[in-house]
């Protein structure tokens, strides 16, 4: 009976525990989870823009066609 007093006191800490850290986690913790959060969204946002150009600019495409034929920029007078 003790033994199983014991187990159930300690589920009930863990999910206490467990509980506060999904309500009010460490600031710390918190920062780092958002900066790999942001990390991988930008990683994400990369590779479909990499995705996209590999596709547009594809040598048959009429965008690049059209991106290798434009007029080249006039010089401004200073």
């Amino acid at each position: 009976m003790l033994e199983y007093s014991k187990r159930i006191f300690a589920w009930l800490i863990s999910l206490i525990i467990s509980l506060y850290h999904l309500i009010s986690p460490f600031p710390i913790e918190k920062v780092t989870r958002q900066q790999k959060i942001n990390k991988e969204i930008a990683k994400l946002g990369k590779e479909r823009g990499d995705e996209r150009r590999r596709r547009d600019y594809s040598s048959s495409s009429k965008l690049w066609k059209q991106h290798m034929t434009r007029p080249t920029p006039r010089k401004r007078r200073a």
